[in-house]
């Protein structure tokens, strides 16, 4: 609905939208348009498209290298993270969200697997956590991002 709000906004055309533009039509089961990757509204990058952009040209496993030594200067993570939901959490590592460009002004923030309450190891574009949140769950620690075709 979001994606289909801003693609209205833009003033582009029904035709180009890669969702349907009758919400009702939204649920298990949706099939997207075969040729979705060529419409021009708003959607949800790939999962390609989204590493792509998350290490910003690198080759890394983040976009300023591998070192887990770095992280603290470019993410807020878990340092030690409870193993099971009754452990008890550190206090001292974040337990909540920050707001962004706090620690250094650099260009993409990005996160696929790992949040503040996770550890170093998930803090990096290619991790993935388990796939269990419908997109109907709400969840205080998962975002999302657009993409748009451009032809």
């Amino acid at each position: 609905m979001y994606c289909n709000w801003l693609s209205r906004r833009e003033g582009l055309p029904e035709s180009e939208w890669v969702y349907p533009a009758n919400e009702a039509a939204f649920g298990d089961g949706m099939m997207m348009p075969a040729d979705y990757l060529r419409r021009t509204g708003y959607r949800l990058p790939t999962e390609p498209e989204w590493e792509f952009a998350a290490r910003a040209g690198t080759t890394t496993s983040r976009f300023f290298g591998s070192a887990d030594t770095l992280l603290p200067e470019f993410a807020w993570f878990s340092r030690h993270p409870p193993k099971k939901k009754s452990d008890a959490i550190d206090p001292a590592d974040p337990q909540r969200t920050s707001p962004v460009g706090r620690l250094v002004d650099q260009g993409a923030r990005t996160r696929r697997g790992g949040a503040f309450p996770y550890e170093a190891a998930m803090a990096r574009s290619a991790a993935r956590g388990t796939i269990t949140s419908l997109p109907t769950n709400r969840r205080d620690n998962v975002g999302f991002r657009v993409a748009r075709t451009i032809r």
